[in-house]
Parts: structure tokens; C-alpha cells; sequence
């Protein structure tokens, strides 16, 4: 029943945003959470943001069940996205189902933020699916600015640092 009721709310939902990411970026190999991953935070950094803007987004994180249903999950969620934020790293560039994701995507002309998290060097046939539209690195982007940005994107207009609307928030009270 859980199953057919999540295909039911992944095909019945909008989202802003579909956040795309390797496993091994957010779980460990007891599959428990790993402490402070960037991942974490750039969820963390949507809910703050729910806070002060209405919009939805997809992350994830349930047991990959079999493969056809976790396919079709997948593809229906991204199917009714309006933007991708894809956490590029070592371990989502060999990621046989983040490239299925991309290419999804990319079909589907949904606009693709690229977030490196590490030094890992873009395969050939991911550069040559997205080149360098709107890449960004952790190096020069905080996860902040990366969401800012995508959600500017998916909702149409500038969505404000965090900062400004805590500040605009605590002026009120």
C-alpha cells in the first residue's frame, strides 16, 4: 500500500525542485546518515526557505525498492519538476541512476544546476550532456547561494538570501 501511495502522490505532485545525488554522498555503509553532508544541508537550506516562500521540492530518501518501481517513482517526480539540482561529486558521476536522472532531464529541457561538491573531475559524457550551464562549486558557492539560485529559477523571480528575510523577519516582531 506505502508503495502504490507514494507513486500516487509522485505522480499527483508539482515540485520546484529535484534534487538529484549519489547515495553515497548522504549515507553511509550501515546506511545511516553521514553527520554534516553537504546533501543534508542543502535540505536543510530548502526548509529554511519554506519559511518564507510556497514551493515544493523532491529529495529521495527512502529504501530503493525494486528497480522498475524506483524507476517509475523517479521519472514521475522528475517528470514534474521545473528544476534539477543535481550534487555533482566523485560518487554521482559514476552513478548509473544520477545519469539516468540527467538524461532525463535533459529531455525533458528542465534547467540543471550543478553543485561539486569535491574535486572530481566531470566525466566526458556528463560535460558533454551539460557543459558548464550553470555550474557552480562548493569551493566559490556556499549551499546557500546554490539553492538561492535554483529556486530563483524554479519559481520565476529572486528569491532572497536567508539573511534578508531573517532580518526583514526579526524587524517585525
Amino acid at each position: 500500500f506505502f508503495y502504490y501511495l507514494c507513486i500516487y502522490i509522485a505522480q499527483t505532485m508539482k515540485y520546484d525542485l529535484f534534487i538529484s545525488y549519489s547515495r553515497a554522498d548522504y549515507w553511509d555503509k550501515n546506511e545511516c546518515v553521514i553527520p554534516g553532508n553537504i546533501v543534508s544541508q542543502i535540505v536543510e537550506t530548502l526548509e529554511a526557505y519554506q519559511q518564507h516562500y510556497k514551493f515544493e521540492y523532491f529529495f529521495d530518501q527512502e529504501a530503493i525498492e525494486s528497480r522498475a518501481a524506483y524507476l517509475k517513482r523517479i521519472a514521475s517526480a522528475i517528470d514534474v519538476s521545473k528544476v534539477m539540482l543535481f550534487v555533482a561529486s566523485e560518487n554521482s558521476y559514476v552513478s548509473d541512476f544520477c545519469a539516468k536522472e540527467l538524461n532525463f532531464a535533459d529531455r525533458r529541457d528542465i534547467p540543471i544546476f550543478q553543485y561539486c561538491i569535491d574535486s572530481a573531475k566531470m566525466p566526458l559524457d556528463i560535460e558533454l550532456l551539460l557543459g558548464n550551464h550553470q555550474f557552480r562549486h562548493s569551493r566559490h558557492y556556499t549551499v546557500e547561494k546554490i539553492v538561492q539560485d535554483a529556486l530563483s529559477e524554479a519559481l520565476g523571480y529572486r528569491v532572497k538570501p536567508l539573511s534578508e528575510l531573517i532580518h526583514v523577519q526579526l524587524h517585525l516582531t
